[in-house]
């Protein structure tokens, strides 16, 4: 069995990336307040990993 990283696993680890360092450096996420980005990135993130 391989460890290597596919190239749809990747685009996952990728977008989770963007998805939290958006989180990090937004100031509407850091309140837990509801974040329009956000919500597009972790739809992005979960489609992703699919």
């Amino acid at each position: 069995m391989s460890l290597k990283k596919t190239a749809w696993s990747q685009r996952g680890d990728d977008a989770y990336v963007v998805l939290i360092g958006h989180t990090v450096a937004c100031a509407l996420c850091r309140v837990k307040a509801s974040c329009p980005r956000a919500a597009r990135l972790a739809k992005a993130w979960r489609e992703a990993r699919r």
